[in-house]
């Protein structure tokens, strides 16, 4: 049973944020780029990563967050995992995602730091694996 985690109000960067791409460099992560709409009635992500082989499929997960201190599933798209999300505010400009593959059982931790047209991600999964990266504001 799922316990509600506290939630800080949203700042006003909320809605300067939603509905922004971010872009990344090449990186570790293979993230590519990411939208988060954090205003609208059913918040929700948008992530595309890299293709892990030329001329490959481009992984694009799209889903429901949750900003009520309650995870949101994602269900399985052919073989994309069952995902469940959920985000809150630790400060005025950053945003933590905690995101858990349910069937793998892999959980990832993303910190998003915004200032200006960029946000600083800092990944943590359970299985060690540990990023940073630079991403710029796309209109």
């Amino acid at each position: 049973m799922e316990t509600r985690s506290s939630v800080l109000p949203a700042p006003a960067l909320a809605g300067v944020i939603s509905g922004k791409t971010f872009r990344f460099p090449e990186n570790r992560t293979g993230l590519r780029s990411m939208k988060l709409d954090l205003t609208g009635s059913v918040p929700s992500y948008d992530i595309t990563f890299a293709s892990a082989a030329p001329n490959g499929q481009v992984p694009h997960f799209t889903g429901p967050i949750g900003v009520d201190g309650l995870f949101r599933v994602r269900e399985a798209q052919g073989q994309e995992p069952v995902l469940a999300v959920k985000g809150s505010w630790v400060g005025g400009n950053s945003f933590q995602v905690t995101s858990r593959s349910l069937l793998e059982g892999v959980v990832s931790t993303y910190l998003l730091k915004f200032h200006g047209s960029q946000v600083d991600l800092a990944l943590e999964e359970n299985n060690g694996n540990r990023a940073q990266v630079r991403g710029e504001a796309s209109e």
